[in-house]
């Protein structure tokens, strides 16, 4: 290999080495100081997406979809070509200099998404934002948040519109999208970390895709894109939007993206979130309880409404059409990146956001607010 193209090589072999390097030492630094992340850190990366967001706004469509889609096409055309060209020319440095240029993008990828968000996943988080802790909770404390949440989705399942089966029916996406800022505002209210420009949610056009690996949706930092997959049940894409929307907050982890939700769901003027809200935390608190008391969660299955025993048997239904192996693939991909991410429990850290939901009512009881 001749020196010029030699030496080409090493510089982009090194700046890639460099940047992955620099990109852990910052995700470690990051995992051990929540303190300095949070002070620093979470709003600039705020303020960067609330930035991102007001501008690709202007885009009907997920501009981030297209562009991710885009890139992978160039990417395969590109390699494919260095394969071509070296078997052409007998000469191995076309596909070898492909493979260095894509592994310095992917770097230069990683980086530029920690610096954008990425670090948020070490932040002190949106529970401590708003005053409250989440120390493990018993059994009975477990039950009474249910009980309250059952309540809660029963009173508000008969305040939304439903169809012949008596199942919930919203309209789907469109007739959603532009209801999603009012829980936002209303919560800036008392708490000015929610106050960030609150761009409605992309519709995801390969949502086939998302369905069959059990996505609902994904937030993309490089636009500050909340893309939401529609093919979800009506009951709960409200609070699906919500949730993606929490991550362009800085609200990184999933649980703490699902607790936002909720409290913005329940603060909303629409009879829908709410029913969303409370529905997609009361089945995040059934499921808890029944690993822990299977009596007692029957005994909370007993006494629900019809209307919100038929949309829970949709959305069995809905989510069992796409059970397989991508869904399963999927599902260890997620569990290694948020694992990456200094969150050590994986995809069981979607459980954690149930103490969360219990503390608030503990908050609430102690204050004496229903």
């Amino acid at each position: 290999m001749p020196g010029k193209r030699l030496k080409s090589a090493v510089a982009r072999l090194l700046c890639s080495a460099l940047l992955l390097v620099s990109s852990i030492v910052c995700v470690r630094f990051a995992s051990g100081n929540p303190e300095t992340i949070e002070s620093w850190y979470t709003g600039f990366s705020r303020a960067v997406s609330s930035f991102l967001g007001r501008i690709f706004s202007v885009f009907p469509f997920s501009l981030s979809e297209a562009l991710i889609c885009l890139t992978i096409l160039l990417l395969i055309s590109y390699i494919i070509f260095g394969i071509a060209k070296s078997i052409l020319k007998r000469d191995a440095y076309p596909i070898l200099s492909a493979a260095i240029n894509t592994v310095l993008l992917f770097t230069c990828v990683y980086a530029l998404f920690l610096t954008l968000w990425g670090l948020n996943y070490s932040s002190m988080g949106i529970s401590v934002r708003v005053g409250l802790s989440a120390p493990p909770a018993t059994v009975s404390e477990l039950y009474g948040t249910t009980r309250e949440l059952s309540s809660l989705a029963c009173e508000y399942a008969e305040k939304v519109p439903r169809n012949g089966q008596d199942v919930a029916d919203f309209g789907g996406f469109d007739a959603l999208k532009d209801k999603t800022a009012s829980g936002f505002e209303s919560l800036s209210r008392r708490y000015p970390f929610f106050g960030a420009y609150s761009a409605p949610p992309k519709r995801l056009l390969l949502w086939p895709v998302f369905s069959y690996a059990g996505l609902s949706g994904v937030y993309i930092p490089f636009t500050g894109e909340a893309n939401v997959n529609p093919d979800e049940v009506d009951s709960l894409l409200p609070f699906v939007m919500l949730h993606e929307m929490s991550h362009r907050l800085g609200a990184a982890q999933e649980d703490e993206a699902n607790f936002a939700a909720f409290l913005a769901c329940r603060e909303s003027d629409s009879p829908e979130f709410r029913y969303s809200g409370y529905l997609s935390a009361f089945r995040y608190c059934l499921f808890a309880l029944a690993g822990e008391d299977q009596e007692l969660a029957g005994e909370v299955i007993s006494g629900l409404s019809e209307p919100v025993l038929n949309d829970m048997r949709a959305i069995n239904e809905h989510y069992s059409r796409y059970e397989g192996a991508l869904q399963e693939a999927s599902s260890s991909i997620n569990d290694t990146y948020l694992k990456a991410m200094s969150d050590p429990s994986g995809v069981k850290s979607y459980g954690k956001v149930v103490d969360l939901l219990i503390a608030e009512r503990l908050s609430r009881e102690g204050a004496g607010i229903t």
